[in-house]
């Protein structure tokens, strides 16, 4: 049986084509966890967890720097994993002295089932959910009242809101409208180069929320 490239499946799941790579990591996260130096911070399995989810999350914010760092290598990821998660143990050390006990990480079991079962699912929620932080930082309150009325597919519910919201422009003005948004929007997609299978969920998951709030 041949040796596995560690190296290769850890840069291939931050791509979202290993499984193996994902399991590495976790098992390399397991065995810092459970040194002397770290192992007060988790009290059962369910909290490890947690801490390797939190840790999941971290990673996939960085992937992106990660893979360009990689790209034209063929070693060191495996180290640079474990420089990385000692870095992340150590600050949740100091946190959980700082406030006398570890704060507990909001994950949701659904959440914890896609990172074992599908890592590109996964990946496509949290770049979702940089999109949406970007988003709200460029875009204005009426942008988002097109948002939600461009993604709204029932008629009777989309004249609703056409006459709530914008009853007091012409349907030509609103057209303009909704393309300068869909402009904004496809601007920032492009230059974060976002993946399609980012922007649906988004659309699908995240907006939806939003548009109910307002």
């Amino acid at each position: 049986m041949s040796k596995i490239d560690t190296h290769k499946e850890i840069y291939l799941f931050l791509k979202g084509e290993s499984d193996l790579g994902m399991e590495i990591i976790s098992n390399i996260f397991f065995k810092q966890i459970h040194t002397a130096s770290f192992n007060s911070l988790a009290r059962n399995e369910e909290e490890k967890k947690e801490l390797l989810m939190k840790f999941f999350l971290k990673l996939l914010q960085k992937r992106e720097y990660i893979l360009d760092l990689f790209a034209n290598q063929n070693r060191g990821l495996s180290e640079y994993m474990r420089k990385m998660i000692n870095r992340f143990l150590i600050d949740e050390l100091n946190k959980a002295r700082s406030e006398k006990e570890l704060k507990k990480v909001s994950i949701n079991e659904s959440l914890i089932e896609k990172t074992i079962n599908n890592p590109i699912e996964l990946i496509n929620e949290i770049e979702a959910y940089r999109l949406n932080e970007l988003l709200e930082e460029r875009l204005t309150d009426e942008d988002f009242k097109m948002l939600c009325y461009i993604i709204i597919e029932n008629k009777k519910e989309k004249s609703e809101y056409e006459q709530k919201h914008f009853n007091d422009i012409s349907k030509d003005a609103l057209y303009k409208r909704v393309q300068r948004v869909k402009e904004k929007l496809r601007k920032i997609i492009n230059e974060e180069h976002f993946a399609k299978d980012t922007v649906h969920y988004y659309l699908e998951n995240i907006l939806p929320t939003k548009c109910e709030r307002r």
